[in-house]
């Protein structure tokens, strides 16, 4: 019998909003197509951090969810764990998942990006298991998969020491917090990341608590807005 992707975790930490109820239904649904659940000690969701402004980054979303990171890095090293998946609450598993992983988990990595793109547009990806240069930064940070107690501690520690930066520093500032993972394996090239493709997982279309379009911001379109989401989303499903 085939292990469950999860079960190669000491722990999986779903990032989620108090408010953001309708992404965690939506993350429920996915989790149960996947045969898993949130059962508050192996699969949890770890709320998220919501600050007052936005300090030297470029909005308070992206404030939030770059506490939120560190808040989950902060408690894997708290419990000791040795690997840890990082979910952000707009996940959605790859239809071929389960069997997609079973190669992943095979080979050595320290990180994985479950989906993302290079800001590179001349890094091409091919099919199977891309192997990350340091200098390649990849984009979104919606499924973050880390073994090792000496990686996340030093990933930990690292965006301790962003959040003391200035916005700007040649070693990496403030910053979006998939910015700051790609600084992170840019000054530690032995860290070996890896992104697969086709990719793990996607976004689901919804709601951004970090960029908020015009539209969002009108409260009375937002269910409106979160239907035409939720189809589109079954229609690619």
């Amino acid at each position: 019998m085939k292990r469950h992707p999860f079960e190669a975790f000491e722990q999986v930490l779903i990032i989620n909003l108090v408010h953001r109820d309708d992404r965690r239904k939506e993350m429920q649904e996915e989790l149960m197509r996947l045969g898993a659940r949130v059962d508050g000690t192996h699969v949890a969701w770890l709320e998220a951090e919501r600050p007052s402004t936005q300090g030297a980054f470029d909005a308070i979303g992206a404030h939030g969810c770059f506490l939120s990171h560190l808040k989950a890095l902060d408690h894997a090293v708290q419990r000791g764990l040795n690997a840890v998946l990082i979910l952000e609450d707009d996940a959605c598993f790859s239809g071929d998942f389960l069997s997609t992983w079973s190669a992943v988990a095979s080979e050595p990595w320290d990180m994985v990006y479950g989906g993302g793109v290079p800001f590179e547009s001349d890094h091409a990806l091919k099919p199977g298991l891309n192997p990350l240069p340091s200098g390649v930064a990849i984009q979104t940070s919606h499924f973050i998969a880390l073994r090792g107690k000496k990686t996340i501690a030093d990933l930990r520690d690292y965006l301790q020491t962003v959040l003391l930066r200035e916005r700007g520093h040649p070693q990496g500032g403030p910053m979006h917090v998939d910015g700051a993972y790609s600084w992170f394996r840019r000054l530690n090239p032995s860290v070996q990341a890896v992104l697969p493709m086709p990719v793990l997982s996607t976004q689901r279309p919804s709601r951004s608590d970090i960029t908020p379009s015009r539209l969002d911001q009108v409260a009375l379109l937002r269910p409106f807005l979160g239907a035409w989401r939720s189809l589109k989303q079954r229609r690619r499903a």
